[in-house]
């Protein structure tokens, strides 16, 4: 339930009510705000939103008898019994509208972070180390963009002490917009990369674009600064609180790498006081628990409760995931993909025990722009770099760039199902199987059919 009540809609602009004398009578608080028209239950309120190929005031009749409070719509749809409706100009802004006045009656401490790899993962990593302690809101799995977003803050209310807010972009402008509804408290940027190139054309854009979430930051409040990568390190503004995160020896709060065991997962010292074993595989995971450590350290936790923390978390759905099936060690890996994320992937995969041998599993990476095709070939040079005994791909992307290899290692499919029976037929006891492609991909299909 939000901090709102239904006498609030009136702060939205140019707002007008149909059937609503009853609500402003009893002025309910909104129990929950929801977009989807098969989630109704009774009092919430159903949030209109129109898309290229959907336009939900045909679901309005429906909610209705499903007991919703109310409609959020742009033009008041007509029916039999009087149903109450909050008519706006555009619903998409009035939610990020509304969700930016929910924002502003929370007390407890809201979290910003964005980044080209790594957010959700990080995303988790600061709500684990939090949860010690404190109760924690959090984005819902990806929910992250001009619609995901101010969906969760529309959840907040002040039962919670924080609020660990992720935010996507894929177009110029969005993060800026975000982050304005949002208002961080502390904002954090994990790295930048060549994800969404396609949009951004240049890394120089991609970086003002994530970097933007620096620039919206009120004077006094914090920002978490990935001193290992080279377009976050320089960002400085005088009138904001600066905390450093790294594997350089400057940085405010310091990992230094110690081992790395044959399941990939990295033992590392933190500030030169106590050692922490993952359990998840990757060196990227540990700059991913090192923003949240940063982050952790500054609220108050100190280096031995951090330990405790992150030795108990485990890889979040399809973000390098360990699974065991009959006989076999599957890396799912499959919730998205670029030639950043790929490459340290692979890295994590040289450093792992491999058993019966290694198949890498691969689909195409979206939104790269005019490079795409090149960058395909890369990411398949290098995947014949770890020596594995077969590279399955989809995807046309991948496809075509296989055919200037000329690879008998690289094979194409054209279904998951088509994948996963070469796959069953060519995988050994103990065989190490490697899952990863963009989201539109939906490698982790493969795994219904194996």
């Amino acid at each position: 339930m939000s901090e709102l009540r239904f006498s609030d809609f009136k702060e939205l602009e140019n707002v007008q009510f149909v059937h609503c004398e009853n609500l402003f009578a009893q002025n309910p608080f909104l129990r929950r705000i929801n977009t989807d028209s098969r989630k109704i239950g009774p009092n919430d309120v159903f949030w209109v939103l129109i898309g290229e190929r959907y336009d939900a005031h045909d679901f309005v009749p429906a909610v209705a008898l499903s007991g919703a409070l109310c409609a959020v719509v742009q033009r008041a749809v007509e029916m039999p019994r009087p149903f109450p409706q909050v008519v706006v100009p555009d619903t998409l802004k009035a939610l990020q509208q509304f969700a930016h006045l929910n924002r502003q009656r929370f007390n407890g401490t809201v979290i910003g972070l964005t980044g080209s790899n790594g957010k959700t993962s990080t995303k988790e990593l600061i709500a684990h180390l939090l949860q010690g302690k404190q109760t924690v809101h959090k984005t819902s799995g990806n929910l992250n963009n001009h619609i995901g977003c101010p969906l969760t803050l529309l959840e907040l209310n002040n039962s919670f002490d924080f609020a660990v807010i992720e935010m996507g972009t894929n177009h110029p402008g969005e993060i800026e917009l975000l982050a304005r509804i949002t208002q961080p408290d502390a904002a954090l940027i994990t790295n930048l990369g060549t994800a969404h190139l396609e949009f951004f054309k240049t890394m120089d854009a991609i970086a003002r674009e994530k970097l933007s979430l620096f620039d919206q930051m009120a004077p006094g409040k914090t920002i978490f600064v990935n001193a290992d990568d080279p377009h976050i390190a320089g960002y400085q503004r005088t009138d904001l609180v600066r905390i450093t995160y790294g594997l350089k020896e400057k940085a405010d709060v310091r990992a230094r790498i110690i081992s790395v065991d044959p399941n990939g997962n990295v033992r590392f010292e933190l500030n030169e006081k106590v050692k922490i074993q993952l359990r998840v595989p990757g060196k990227h995971n540990v700059q991913n628990a090192l923003a949240a450590s940063a982050v952790a350290l500054f609220y108050g936790l100190s280096e031995a409760e951090i330990k405790d923390r992150l030795q108990s978390y485990t890889a979040f759905d399809k973000r390098m995931q360990v699974l065991q099936h009959g006989g076999l060690r599957i890396i799912n890996d499959a919730y998205n993909a670029n030639p950043e994320s790929m490459a340290v992937a692979f890295q994590a995969l040289q450093q792992m025990e491999k058993g019966g041998g290694l198949i890498l599993v691969l689909g195409d990476m979206f939104e790269l722009g005019d490079q795409a095709l090149q960058m395909h070939k890369d990411v398949l040079h290098e995947a014949l770099q770890l020596n594995p005994l077969a590279i399955l791909i989809m995807g046309e992307l991948m496809t075509e760039a296989a055919k200037s290899l000329n690879a008998e290692k690289i094979k194409s499919f054209n279904s998951h199902r088509e994948l996963a029976k070469e796959l069953k037929n060519m995988a050994a006891s103990n065989s190490l199987i490697f899952l990863k492609g963009s989201r539109g991909m939906q490698m982790e299909k493969v795994l219904e059919f194996i």
